[in-house]
């Protein structure tokens, strides 16, 4: 028996904003969300009386991409006036399933081997450049917005039996292997003039 899931939530958030006056300033920030997936596991046992039987486990892989990107729209309007807006995107991730199958016998030699292999994620993050100007003779103050992304990675938990038949020998060999993957995040300055 295979049982296999799969689990994908994506969100994203964008913040426009738009500002007019004189010797005004106006910051929009927003962040990022992830979302999270977990992974189930099957397992079928069957037991047979003078025969010879041979188990074998094998553990499906997946892999995970995440990609981030954000943009950043600036309008600027008026004596003195700088606005800047900030929006960044989400990221998804997701997890496969692992199902096992054994099979016993009596009165003979029974081995069973598992094979467990694990998912990898990665992911990158883009930030733009902001830049303002004014064209005014007036004074001006200018404030310049910044966002955050959080990235999470997901897990998988994996659980093998093996039942035993009578007037046998039996062995079991099971090999786990796990990667968990971090992100990088570059955010970029903004220069008013």
């Amino acid at each position: 028996t295979i049982s296999t899931s799969t689990t994908t939530i994506s969100t994203t958030i964008s913040v426009y904003t738009i500002t007019m006056s004189t010797s005004s300033t106006t910051i929009s920030i927003s962040t990022s969300t992830f979302s999270t997936s977990t992974s189930t596991i099957s397992t079928n046992i069957s037991i047979s009386s003078t025969t010879i039987s041979t188990s074998t486990s094998t553990i499906s892989t997946s892999t995970t991409t995440i990609s981030t990107t954000i943009s950043i729209y600036t309008i600027t309007m008026s004596t003195s006036s700088t606005t800047i807006s900030t929006s960044s995107t989400s990221i998804s991730t997701s997890n496969t399933t692992i199902s096992t199958i054994i099979s016993i016998s009596s009165n003979t030699i029974s081995t069973s081997f598992t094979t467990i292999s694990t998912s990898t994620s990665t992911f990158s993050t883009t930030i733009a450049t902001i830049s303002t100007s004014t064209f005014a003779s007036s004074t001006s103050t200018t404030t310049i917005s910044t966002s955050s992304t959080t990235i999470f990675t997901s897990s998988s938990t994996i659980s093998t039996t093996i039942s035993i038949s009578s007037t046998t020998i039996s062995t079991s060999t099971t090999t786990i292997s796990t990667t968990i993957s971090t992100s990088t995040f570059t955010s970029s300055t903004s220069t008013t003039t």
